[in-house]
């Protein structure tokens, strides 16, 4: 899987583009209806440590 390409499912896909965009865990389960547990679970299979990721979290902080 690339960087914050589709999971292998239309479940998948979804929550981890969303996560690729920056949005948060609350955020996710509201837009997807997924449990928070369950994003979290997806996340961490799923979702790729990479730049786009780790830019997204640095701009939160004020960083970038």
């Amino acid at each position: 899987m690339t960087a914050c390409s589709p999971g292998p499912s239309v479940r998948v896909a979804p929550v981890v583009q969303l996560a690729c965009a920056g949005c948060t865990v609350p955020e996710i389960a509201a837009i997807t209806a997924h449990t928070l547990q369950s994003v979290h679970t997806i996340l961490t299979t799923y979702l790729p440590r990479d730049g786009t990721v780790a830019r997204n979290a640095q701009r939160k902080r004020g960083l970038v």
